[in-house]
Parts: structure tokens; sequence; C-alpha cells
């Protein structure tokens, strides 16, 4: 009788640690498409934006891979504004997107994937990513898993061009397509 109860017990282990993980693999792929339709396709409502900001808070995490900071900014509200508030596509709630992404961008951190990250150590201006800097950076936003961070596409800081944008959102949807990881 005990025995059939402890096989019953590791089937029923086995069936959710199976379903946990394709369910995993499942939700993974869907962001991967996800993402990938945000930064390429013209029918989508995600946007791309470029601004000012200045680096307010640098988190450091651990990781033997690459890149170990996750960044906040305060993004200039007068550039922002200036430069794309003829966007008037409202979201959801009433919002307009510009200020929702305006806000957003405030709110969750922004991180540098293993291409761009190593793009920006090859030309020395990682290490210029210093709380208080100014920058000029892009993103878009759509951020697409639960790591709630938005992508670095591009960065300029005091007028130098450190990732183009062609490049980092190539690098970017590379890294995606070739299966992120989430940290």
């Amino acid at each position: 009788m005990k025995t059939i109860r402890l096989v019953k017990c590791l089937i029923i282990s086995l069936i959710i640690a199976m379903c946990s993980f394709s369910g995993c693999y499942f939700v993974k792929q869907n962001d991967k498409k996800n993402i990938i339709n945000a930064y390429t396709s013209s029918e989508s409502l995600c946007r791309y934006y470029t601004f000012k900001a200045t680096l307010r808070n640098i988190r450091e995490v651990s990781s033997n891979d690459y890149n170990n900071k996750f960044f906040e900014f305060n993004v200039d509200y007068d550039y922002f504004e200036k430069q794309y508030s003829d966007d008037d596509y409202k979201t959801a709630d009433g919002v307009k997107r510009w200020e929702s992404s305006y806000s957003e961008f405030n709110h969750y951190e922004f991180w540098v994937d293993p291409s761009n990250y190593h793009v920006l150590v090859q030309n020395g201006s990682y290490d210029l990513l210093v709380e208080g800097v100014e920058v000029i950076i892009s993103a878009n936003n759509y951020y697409g898993y639960a790591g709630w961070r938005y992508p670095i596409l591009s960065l300029m800081i005091d007028g130098v061009n450190y990732l183009n944008f062609e490049t980092g959102k190539e690098n970017y949807l590379n890294y995606v397509k070739a299966g992120f990881k989430v940290t």
C-alpha cells in the first residue's frame, strides 16, 4: 500500500515538473515572438524613443556572464515632450502613449544585452555609465518579458555616439532570436 502511494506521489511530482518545464518553455517562446513583433512590425503599437536622461541609479547584480548592472534614469521631460508630443495615440486607460512611455522609462530599469555590452566595453563607454552622467539613449516601449527591463538600443554621451541605433537594435533582436536569457 505504501509503495503504491509512493509511486503515485512520484508520478504526480513528475507530471508537475514536466508541466512546469513545458509551460516555461512556451511562455518564453511566446515572449520571444512578441518581442520580435514589437520591434519589427510596422503595425506594432510599440514605438522606439530616443531621449535625454540622467543616470539616477546603478544596481549591481551577481552574474558570471557579462553585464552585471541595471540602470535607472531620470528622463528629461521637456526633451521627451518636444520630440513626441505629436503622437496622439492613447493607451487603453486614456493616457497618451508618449506620456505613458515617459513614465515607464522613469520607473523601470534598463539593461544592455550581451552583444551591445561587448560593443560598449570595446569602445570604453560602459565604464562611463556612472551615476549623474547625462546620456541620450534609445529604447522601445516594449520590454517583453517578466524581467521588466528595457534594453538600451543606442547610447550617446557628451555628443559621442558609442552605440548606434541600427547596430543596437540588430544585436538585441539577434539575442532574442538566439534564445534570450532572462536574469
